[in-house]
Order: structure tokens, then C-alpha cells, then sequence
């Protein structure tokens, strides 16, 4: 686990992450600090200035309640953002609001590194979405969907609905190219195949927030969320 830089990294880590990514901090759901749950500050990278570790409201975030390492729910398509099977979930199955937090190490992105998510989002029910934050805790970047559209708001260029012929349930890659004051935002479909929306956004990027409310019980409302990286 690491705590916002101080990390001890699991004997034979590198060997498991994607060669691609090697030199790069990048966090999935199957990595082994996952295994026997997921917990509060609980970090699966490697990197000590890079990705922090998770942040949870304790009194309303509870693995096996609320949050999960789960097969996404679009298994049965044959397209996914799991990784050996797994990806982290965010799901209140009695409706209420719930949020998670990550930061970035020591002070947020540096200029020339990019932050990359993938996503599923649910376009059926309830809402849920990333905020991309600055140091002062404000939301910079945000994208939601759920019974409204997939939308960009707060960014500094290129808010608005994305084209997405109604799809019910969409997978993402959302990335952050950090410069020197605000950097460039973009949204693919999964694997980065096609560019969906692109603009740019205001101040430093330090770190996300991802949250859902309102799902309903059944599991494909859920958010899923995987793969993250620095580069």
C-alpha cells in the first residue's frame, strides 16, 4: 500500500504490469494489493510520483457494499475494460450518492505527463461520472452520463452532449495532457479507436473524483472504472 508517496512495491509487481506500460505508473483492479479486498489509501502501483492512493469517505464507502473488483457489466459483449476479468466497480444498489477520490503525487501533473481512465458508463439510470480537480479541490473537467446525455461541463473548451446515437451503456478513455497553466482534455471509445471529444482544460491537475447516485439495484448501473496511467 502507499500512502500519497511512501509505497512498499510487492515482490515481482513489474512482472504483471502490461510491457507497454513499464516506466509509466499505471493501477488496474487484478493487482495484488486488490486481492484481499479493496481498502482506504490502498495504492496497486508502483510509481511513488505518481498515482496516489485511493481515498474513501470511510462512513459511506465499504468494499462489498458500495464498491467491488467485479467482471464489467458488458461481458456478455465481448467488449470490456477488465483486465484478467476484473475492474474496479462503484455501485449503490439502494440509490444514494457515493464518491471516491484519487490524487496525483506529490503536487499533480507535471507538464508533458498525460493521465489516463477507462469507463463504462451507464446511459439508463441515475448519473454518474469523473471530475478532473485542481489543487483548491475544484472540478476543472467533468464528465457525467446516465438518463441525461454524455456531457463535458467546466472545462475551459469543448463542453457539450457527445454523439453517441443513444447508446445505453458506452465504453470510455478519458485522457489529460498536462502543459504549463491547464492542459488538453480527450474522450475515446475504449483502446483509443475513435475520438469522440477533445478540448482544453484550466490549472493543474491534481487529482480526480469519480462518483454515481440514483443506479437502481441492477448490476449493469453500475459504474465501472480500470486501467489507470501516467505517462
Amino acid at each position: 500500500m502507499k500512502l500519497f508517496g511512501k509505497h512498499v512495491i510487492p515482490y515481482g509487481w513489474l512482472t504483471l504490469a502490461p510491457l507497454a506500460l513499464l516506466g509509466a505508473d499505471y493501477d488496474d483492479a487484478s493487482q495484488p494489493a486488490y486481492a484481499d479486498g479493496w481498502e482506504n489509501l490502498e495504492d496497486g502501483s508502483a510509481e511513488e510520483d505518481g498515482l496516489g492512493g485511493w481515498v474513501f469517505d470511510e462512513s459511506a464507502i465499504r468494499f462489498g457494499d458500495n464498491i467491488g473488483i467485479e467482471t464489467s457489466a458488458l461481458r456478455k459483449s465481448g467488449d470490456n475494460i477488465d483486465t484478467d476479468g476484473l475492474a474496479f466497480m462503484l455501485h449503490d444498489r439502494n440509490g444514494q450518492f457515493v464518491e471516491l477520490y484519487r490524487f496525483f503525487d506529490p503536487a499533480g501533473l507535471s507538464p508533458g505527463e498525460t493521465f489516463s481512465i477507462e469507463l463504462i458508463v451507464n446511459g439508463e439510470a441515475g448519473y454518474q461520472g469523473l471530475d478532473l480537480r485542481n489543487d483548491h479541490d475544484q472540478t476543472i473537467f467533468n464528465f457525467n452520463g446516465g438518463i441525461e446525455p454524455y456531457t463535458v461541463s467546466k472545462a475551459k473548451s469543448g463542453d457539450g452532449a457527445l454523439d453517441l446515437n443513444a447508446k445505453t451503456r458506452a465504453l470510455f478513455q478519458l485522457s489529460f495532457k498536462q502543459q504549463t497553466d491547464g492542459g488538453e482534455w480527450q474522450i475515446s471509445e475504449a483502446g483509443g479507436r475513435k475520438v469522440l471529444a477533445r478540448g482544453q482544460y484550466q490549472g493543474r491537475a491534481r487529482s480526480i473524483r469519480l462518483y454515481a447516485g440514483d443506479q437502481g439495484s441492477a448490476v449493469a448501473n453500475a459504474l465501472f472504472f480500470n486501467r489507470l496511467v501516467i505517462k
